[in-house]
């Protein structure tokens, strides 16, 4: 069952880029750091980017990698 759902998971997030909604720093003060110097508060972001790449955020959330979909079959 484990496999299966990480089949399903990693099967999903494939090819996702998920929208950042916060980046860090931001404020008053920080208008005009430019984006190079800012990093979304979301696991697997890097700096510079507005989103997350889904694949990253499997793998440093959960272990999940889409390499291993469907390998207990």
């Amino acid at each position: 069952m484990r496999y299966g759902f990480e089949s399903l998971i990693a099967n999903e997030f494939h090819k996702l880029e998920g929208e950042c909604s916060a980046m860090i720093p931001q404020g008053p003060g920080y208008e005009n750091v430019p984006l190079a110097n800012k990093v979304c508060g979301t696991l697997g972001s890097e700096p510079g980017s507005l989103t997350v790449n889904g694949d990253r955020f499997i793998l440093l959330n959960y272990g999940y990698k889409f390499s291993q979909t469907w390998f207990n079959l």
